[in-house]
Parts: C-alpha cells; structure tokens; sequence
C-alpha cells in the first residue's frame, strides 16, 4: 500500500466543524496581521517580537488556526527561505 495514499489525505486540511469567525474574531486576526507585520518589516524578527505575537494570539483564551497560518506565512515560511533572519 504504501505512504501515497496517506500523504495525499495528510495534506489535505478540511475544517468540517468550522464556525464563521465572529467579528471581535476578524478583528484580533487583522491586529495581528498588522503586529506580525511590523516585526518583519525590518527583515528580521526579534524574541520580543515574537513573545508579542504570541501573547497577542493567546488574548482571547483560543488559538484560531487563522492566526497560526498568519504566522506560517509572514514569519515561518519567510525565516525558512532566508527573506528574514532571527534577531537573539
């Protein structure tokens, strides 16, 4: 059988139980797109950035996965491909 037919169900995300974001919702995800994009601004991010992000992600007593794919996008993906470095 083999790993394709596995891999090609894990990389499939569904959200089956998903909810609409509320507004108070849409609005902490359009701060923290704004604060996630000023930390990077300056092609790097610092530990102090990244504590505020995560403080600002866990506010509201939840993790939306919106907020962890923000952080994929903006900061993850770009450290990985060298278009922002890490600040110690």
């Amino acid at each position: 059988m083999g790993l394709a037919p596995f891999l090609e169900v894990a990389m499939k995300i569904e959200h089956p139980n998903a909810q609409p974001l509320t507004q108070a919702e849409l609005e902490d995800l359009e701060k923290l797109e704004h604060l996630i994009k000023q930390a990077v601004i300056d092609g790097k991010v610092t530990p102090y950035e990244l504590q505020q992000i995560n403080v600002a992600i866990h506010a509201d007593g939840k993790v939306l996965f919106q907020e962890l794919d923000l952080v994929q996008r903006f900061i993850c993906e770009k450290l990985n491909h060298g278009q922002i470095g890490f600040e110690r």
